[in-house]
């Protein structure tokens, strides 16, 4: 019905002035030419506000689209007080537009891809099966999905925690979790490489990659503790 609509009026304004031309010649090119211009002038006013009332939204999202950014937050972690009995720091990703006028629609950030070390130092993709959301801080009353205009929103990468009994333990923020899904480390260390992106119903960020090493040990003090669990971000090929 739309295209039926602009249709119409594309014809009413290019085809009158043809049929006129065809049908009085040069006479009416002379004569009644110039004084047809302000309405024909209306008459493309018309069709501009049409097309903004139909495709404004898609228009605005082609050229004007939001501008999503994806960093690491604070490489050193936060120490944070949970309801268990366990010392625990967490690691955050900040999500921000720099199109502050644009509107960026139900964002969430998603782990595309989870990599582990193989002898010889290369990286091999884990059987992930598909993308795993990670959660927004405190998401309990945020939710999944935020909109994002001129204040940056922060999201939880991933959390160590102390664990007295079994040792301590890093685990990613990923929302499902699946059975076979390897985004933890434990006492033992290891090495991760994560792969993530901003998503928003009108844009996508570039991709974001940050890797994570651990020995396994676990200390109270910050500026020890960062010398042990180490997240950078890595430059994208």
């Amino acid at each position: 019905m739309r295209w039926l609509i602009l249709l119409g009026i594309v014809i009413a304004v290019v085809g009158v002035p043809t049929v006129m031309v065809v049908a009085f010649g040069g006479d009416w090119v002379r004569d009644g030419a110039a004084g047809a211009v302000p309405q024909y002038g209306v008459a493309l006013g018309t069709i501009a506000v049409a097309i903004a009332a139909i495709w404004g939204d898609k228009l605005r999202d082609v050229f004007c689209a939001p501008r999503l950014i994806v960093s690491l937050l604070n490489p050193r972690g936060q120490p944070v007080s949970t309801t268990g009995d366990y010392p625990t720091r967490y690691y955050h990703l900040q999500v921000r537009n720099e199109r502050r006028w644009a509107l960026a629609k139900n964002v969430r950030v998603l782990l595309t891809d989870l990599s582990r070390p193989v002898p010889g130092g290369a990286y091999q993709r884990t059987s992930q099966s598909g993308p795993l959301a990670l959660s927004w801080q405190h998401l309990s009353y945020k939710g999944m999905f935020l909109n994002i205009a001129h204040v940056a929103e922060t999201c939880d990468l991933g959390h160590v925690e102390k664990q007295p009994d079994v040792g301590p333990l890093f685990r990613l923020e990923c929302f499902p979790w699946p059975n076979d899904f390897e985004g933890t480390l434990d006492k033992s260390g290891g090495d991760l490489r994560v792969h993530v992106l901003a998503v928003a119903d009108n844009a996508v960020s570039e991709p974001l990659i940050v890797d994570i090493h651990w020995d396994g040990e676990w200390h109270d003090s910050e500026d020890e503790m960062s010398k042990h669990l180490i997240v950078s971000a890595v430059p994208c090929p």
